[in-house]
């Protein structure tokens, strides 16, 4: 089995900087496979309000602002960049709408759905010259309209690997995006016992020592799962230092150390970028399993991510990335 690059990358959150990003990415990195491992789309939509001329109101980053139509169009920038959404509305739709939460979803949807068929479209055109490989998984943050819509996309360039193991250039590619419960009771939560019986499931036939792995969650207790200890969704300070508990899964880190793959993947920890390493329960595994996480910056435009360069089924050579 011969060498095999791979860009990584997670939690892309809709940010339109990013998205650019991570389609120049076998150009700029010069590698041949990119894989996202979960949350695709923004969390906010924006509503930007037609109040009669050329006037126009929203609420961004706090702040109350009208502008008009020749300053919407950079606020409208920004919105993209910082991975929200937006929808200019006259005031007679923003009433009809404001207190109905279906239609709000739905208007939603429709922004999350556009913007990432034109992102995979990017990717496409991009990669395909160059004969580059798009693998992507949803996260738990991406409703499950938008983890159908990415079914639907797949195609030469694009593979959706959640819940399945897909042929990977003489090894193995798994995915998982779901993740265990948050403290925001996101769109894709399992409760740990179903986590650990669904992985199981997917890759029971799967070659361990030619499986790469990647669940969105990362496994619990390790340096990739620790985030800023909440208390009424705030956090903890205590001598002027943010506390920091353990947030990953703990089914994750079970299914790792029991099925010993070649290297585990993860994201949704935006703050703990890192590598660690698992040690199989099964005595017979000598080796260890490295694992990572990129962290993510997309908030300020910014991509990061692991190159990896694995050679012969052993040696696992890596860098991490900010761009």
């Amino acid at each position: 089995m011969g060498g095999l690059r791979v860009f990584f990358v997670a939690d892309l959150h809709g940010s339109e900087v990013v998205y650019g990003k991570v389609a120049n990415a076998p150009k700029f990195y010069g590698v041949p496979n990119v894989v996202v491992g979960g949350d695709l789309t923004g969390k906010l939509l924006v509503p930007i309000i037609q109040r009669g001329g050329d006037e126009y109101s929203l609420e961004f980053m706090g702040e109350n602002i009208v502008v008009d139509s020749a300053k919407l169009e950079a606020y409208k920038r920004r919105i993209r960049e910082a991975g929200q959404y937006f929808r200019v509305l006259g005031r007679d739709e923003y009433d009809e709408v404001k207190e109905d939460r279906s239609k709000i979803k739905a208007l939603f949807l429709e922004e999350m759905s556009r913007t990432l068929e034109a992102f995979v479209e990017k990717c496409e055109e991009r990669f395909r010259p160059l004969g580059a490989k798009l693998y992507m998984i949803p996260g738990n943050d991406d409703y499950a309209e938008v983890a159908q819509l990415l079914n639907t996309l797949e195609n030469d360039i694009l593979t959706v690997f959640d819940d399945r193991v897909v042929e990977f250039e003489g090894y193995q590619l798994a995915g998982f995006g779901y993740a265990n419960p948050t403290p925001w009771h996101t769109p894709r939560e399992l409760p740990e016992a179903e986590i650990y019986g669904r992985l199981t499931n997917t890759t029971r036939t799967a070659d361990s020592n030619r499986l790469i792995m990647v669940t969105h969650p990362p496994p619990y207790g390790t340096l990739l799962d620790q985030a800023p200890k909440l208390k009424d969704f705030k956090p903890v300070i205590v001598g002027g230092e943010v506390l920091t508990e353990h947030v990953g899964s703990t089914s994750v880190r079970r299914f790792l150390e029991e099925k010993g793959p070649l290297i585990g993947l993860h994201g949704h920890i935006h703050e703990s970028q890192g590598a660690d390493k698992l040690q199989p329960t099964d005595g017979s595994k000598k080796r260890s399993i490295p694992v990572f996480n990129p962290g993510s910056e997309y908030h300020m435009g910014v991509l990061r991510g692991i190159l990896l360069n694995i050679k012969d089924n052993a040696k696992i050579d890596y860098i991490f990335t900010r761009g």
